[in-house]
């Protein structure tokens, strides 16, 4: 692992810790500051570039899932009589 890498890391671990810290407390005047702070917004720039791709593919697949289930319950006749 890279000095930068460390560093990012790091610091991505700090901001975590400080923001489970503030959402305990519930102080949300210093729980903005963090989250408006250019580390922290470059930290979330960087896990959502990472995160991207996956997240739009298994919301397609959870989608696709969910119309699928609906129209077979729709279409499926029921194996017992009411």
């Amino acid at each position: 692992m890279c000095r930068l890498e460390s560093v990012l890391v790091t610091s991505y671990l700090h901001v975590f810790l400080a923001f489970t810290f503030l959402q305990i407390s519930g102080s949300g005047d210093h729980y903005e500051k963090l989250i408006s702070h250019p580390l922290t917004l470059a930290l979330i720039r960087h896990k959502w570039n990472i995160t991207r791709l996956f997240y739009f593919l298994f919301l397609t697949f959870y989608m696709t899932f969910v119309v699928m289930v609906t129209a077979y319950m729709v279409v499926a006749e029921a194996p017992y009589e009411l």
